[in-house]
């Protein structure tokens, strides 16, 4: 079976998302969007980035994996992609152990904020989904 890191946090920010502290903004994770009018907001783009494997064992018969998965937080207005950046950033830490199926740990940078323009706020979070001690065989 086919892992889809994208959709792991894609499902992770979706199904825990509490609409009290902010309104849940458009979420995706696929490339079905040719273009993207940057002025509809507020939006959160799920993308994998890359994946990094270390060997162990006598004869390397176990792996483990880093998975590393950008979200891309996106507004008109600066209080509401911090409120946003703030809930992703409750969620992932809610989920730091045991994220989902085949994963052991969730860990996140902390994000950084991307240079914006007028009336457009741009924040990322790099997470890195870890599988420690995966069988190769």
């Amino acid at each position: 079976m086919a892992t889809d890191e994208e959709l792991t946090i894609y499902t992770i920010l979706n199904d825990n998302w509490n609409a009290e502290n902010i309104a849940k903004p458009s979420l995706n994770y696929q490339d079905d969007e040719a273009v993207r009018d940057v002025r509809a907001t507020p939006y959160i783009k799920v993308y994998f980035v890359s994946q990094t494997s270390d060997p162990h064992g006598i004869g390397a018969t176990s792996k483990d994996t880093e998975a590393r998965v950008t979200i891309d937080i996106r507004s008109s207005k600066r209080a509401t992609m911090l409120s946003l950046r703030d809930e992703v950033i409750r969620i992932l830490d809610s989920k730091r152990t045991n994220p989902a199926t085949g994963y052991n740990i969730l860990l996140h940078d902390g994000g950084m904020k991307q240079a914006g323009y007028v009336n457009f706020y741009h924040y990322t979070i790099d997470c890195f989904l870890k599988q420690i001690r995966k069988s190769v065989t």
